[in-house]
């Protein structure tokens, strides 16, 4: 039993070491504050021409077209519907699946708490007509919020205070989030994608 209790007390040392670890490297990361230094749009946000090789053929191509005056084949140039469909036809799973990433990431207890509370505050005002203004909807108003709160003050002072529960927390987030990047970069992939590559397909 001493041995079992030797173990826990060293795993649970261990879960704090790294949570304080991950505490100090998190003061590294972006906050509201100093996003717009440490972050670089230029490279979150792709540039208008995706692909100056191509570019640069497209105008000799369009050129071309308008000195014959063929203006039918300009305009097929201009639409480029197929390489369009072809790319939506790629893009349309992998945005499925990043909705579908995000909708569970912010799926959390206390979310769901505060979805609960919001719920019910619409019952309660409809069961008062919405006279919000009644004391009496005011008093039911604050009683409702009063459990809520209580509520999800538990729930965050119980993951708080569990290290090996808020490291488990925190690897599911890191490994959701491995997946939402994972996702993002397929989709700008398909973005990026030259039209030569999409024609192959």
């Amino acid at each position: 039993m001493r041995l079992r209790d030797l173990s826990d007390s060293k795993r649970t040392m261990d879960n704090k070491l790294m949570l304080d670890v991950m505490q100090v490297d998190s003061r590294k990361w972006p906050t509201l504050a100093d996003l717009n230094e440490k972050v670089n749009e230029n490279v979150v946000l792709p540039q208008t021409i995706l692909n100056y090789g191509e570019y640069q053929q497209k105008l000799q191509n369009l050129a071309f077209f308008a000195e014959q005056g063929d203006h039918e084949s300009m305009q097929k140039l201009l639409d480029k519907e197929e390489v369009m469909e072809k790319k939506n036809a790629l893009l349309q799973p992998i945005f499925r699946d990043l909705k579908s990433a995000i909708r569970f990431m912010t799926f959390t207890d206390e979310y769901k708490a505060i979805k609960d509370f919001l719920d019910n505050r619409t019952l309660l005002l409809q069961e008062f007509g919405g006279q919000s203004d009644s004391a009496a909807c005011k008093e039911a108003l604050t009683l409702l919020e009063r459990e809520y709160a209580r509520l999800i003050a538990k729930q965050r002072q119980e993951s708080q205070g569990n290290a090996t529960r808020k490291l488990k927390t925190l690897k599911k987030r890191l490994e959701d989030m491995f997946q939402l990047l994972s996702l993002w970069t397929q989709y700008v992939e398909v973005i990026y994608m030259p039209e030569a590559d999409i024609h192959i397909l």
